[in-house]
């Protein structure tokens, strides 16, 4: 008979000894699965030989493997347990109410079932792999920062051979099967969007925090990485993006200590000079118009004001368990494809889990957010809360909320909120400090 070993605090974020070849069959899976999240965008092809689809069933099979055969169990397994069999019995309710209802096709249930069981299980898959010691938690970060910082080269890599007529991007996009967004900006530039752009304002933030989080960036790809972002973000479709940019920034200042705050408003600054500088006033005047203020932008929110009076007339009729997995309302279809899915998606969860089911996706999410309001007040926590909170609320504007990229950003942020809470207090800078 084995033994069963059970992990203490102190051994979770020690950096991984054992390189044996069971932790690089569980950890290489693990880290295509984390880079295919961050760079290949949804493609309308989620079959199961799809690259994300790939990584992530042999993710989860060699992890399952892995503990079966070391018989090694993080400490907090049983909370994992009870979170894992608190999922199911959701999932499987809501299906029922779905089933009964009648209202919803049965692809339609299947499809928006998959997302939240892949969503789920990659931050059960992420907390099993940091606790045991598989992978640090500054691999897990740094990895989503170098696929982040990848893509977004990428994509304005795109932009530009575009604008010098090179690469036609809607050719690209027709041979691809890649969902894209494009818009003019009215001075030779275009704005474009994938799934995976709402991942570059968070883990700017994460970026920012190099030393707090122990990353280890180094200086000169830190100053790449956050004028790429930077770029990447502006050239975007959705101004949520931009906001949340901002806000990111205005955490991190508040969040540091003096010097650095007035550093970074130097540098900041002389960023911002030098960009009018080099773009010219009239034509920064022209892009903010037509990507803040233009008829576009308008069109766009009067679209997501009929999709609510649509989703709430549906909700009407059902306000306790809502019209269940996978439901949609005839008034309004915005995905051909994924009937499930608005940008509205909050006010879509609603309609699909009723009251009752929304109050328990709220609890989930408390989870998260429980870890940034533990003793003793740091003004970083604050940080990281109301960062967390941002994200939350962009499921208000785009339908950000359940899929294997957004699985990665509620791992992201539980495990940084237990980072924090594992540090000893005098490893944490005083500034900190509430």
């Amino acid at each position: 008979m084995g033994h069963f070993v059970l992990k203490t605090k102190t051994q979770m974020y020690h950096k991984p000894q054992n390189r044996s070849l069971l932790n690089l069959a569980v950890a290489i899976p693990f880290l295509l699965m984390l880079i295919a999240g961050a760079l290949l965008p949804s493609d309308g092809n989620h079959g199961i030989l799809n690259p994300k689809s790939v990584a992530f069933l042999l993710t989860g099979a060699s992890l399952n493997f892995y503990l079966i055969t070391k018989r090694s169990y993080p400490v907090a397994s049983l909370k994992l347990i009870a979170f894992a069999c608190a999922t199911a019995v959701f999932l499987i309710g809501w299906c029922l109410v779905s089933l009964g209802v009648g209202k919803t096709a049965t692809e339609t249930m299947v499809d928006q079932l998959k997302i939240f069981i892949i969503t789920a299980s990659v931050v059960v898959f992420t907390i099993c792999i940091i606790k045991e010691n598989i992978l640090s938690y500054q691999t897990f970060v740094k990895t989503l920062i170098y696929a982040n910082f990848t893509y977004s080269l990428a994509k304005i890599t795109v932009l530009v051979l575009h604008m010098t007529q090179l690469v036609d991007i809607f050719t690209f996009m027709d041979k691809t099967g890649l969902r894209l967004m494009t818009m003019d900006l009215g001075t030779g530039a275009i704005r474009l969007q994938t799934s995976l752009d709402i991942l570059s304002p968070f883990l700017l933030f994460f970026a920012l925090q190099n030393d707090l989080l122990d990353l280890q960036l180094s200086k000169r790809f830190r100053t790449l990485y956050y004028s790429v972002t930077a770029l990447s973000v502006l050239l975007s479709f959705s101004r949520v993006l931009i906001f949340i940019s901002a806000f990111s920034l205005f955490l991190y200042w508040i969040s540091a200590s003096y010097s650095r705050f007035v550093k970074s408003t130097a540098i900041f600054m002389t960023g911002v000079l030098l960009f009018v500088g080099v773009v010219g006033v009239q034509d920064i005047a022209k892009m903010v118009e037509k990507r803040l203020f233009s008829k576009e932008n308008t069109l766009s929110d009067d679209t997501r004001t009929y999709q609510i009076d649509a989703l709430l007339n549906e909700y009407e009729k059902h306000p306790l368990l809502g019209t269940g997995m996978g439901g949609y309302t005839l008034e309004d279809i915005r995905d051909g494809k994924n009937l499930h899915s608005y940008e509205v998606q909050w006010v879509a969860f609603l309609m699909q889990f009723g009251i009752i089911g929304l109050i328990l996706l709220l609890s989930a999410l408390c989870i998260i957010a429980k870890q940034f309001l533990t003793y003793p007040p740091m003004r970083i926590k604050i940080a990281f809360l109301a960062l967390f909170g941002s994200w939350v609320m962009a499921g208000f504007t785009n339908p950000y909320l359940i899929s294997l990229t957004s699985g990665m950003i509620y791992a992201l942020f539980l495990m940084t909120g237990i980072y924090l809470n594992n540090q000893k207090i005098d490893c944490i800078d005083n500034y900190h400090l509430l």
